[in-house]
């Protein structure tokens, strides 16, 4: 199916991952176990990484806003540390980009 706007694309990309997330996120860990085996940093990261998404009692993050620009959309935790999973900072997409790709 072809889309007429990026903006359409991402919300369909969006739509399709929020309703297929442990479908996605078991396919992305399949690829990356491939792509990165040989890596033992990669793959301790990674391990701490999709624990904390499995924690049932993960807080909801639609009453809080980014740190650092203050928008309440699109908000995702960014982990300075993965050995503790709880520990974590509320972060708007575009801020989380910036912070990983300077």
């Amino acid at each position: 199916m072809k889309y007429k706007t990026t903006k359409a694309q991402r919300k369909r990309a969006l739509e399709y991952y929020y309703k297929n997330r442990e479908k996605v996120l078991t396919y992305q860990k399949k690829r990356w176990s491939i792509k990165f085996k040989e890596d033992e940093q990669f793959r301790e990261r990674r391990y701490f990484r999709d624990a904390t998404r499995r924690i049932k009692n993960y807080a909801s993050l639609e009453n809080e806003s980014c740190v650092k620009c203050g928008s309440t959309l699109d908000l995702q935790r960014h982990h300075p540390n993965y050995t503790n999973p709880k520990e974590y900072t509320i972060l708007c997409r575009t801020c989380h980009n910036k912070l990983h790709f300077k």
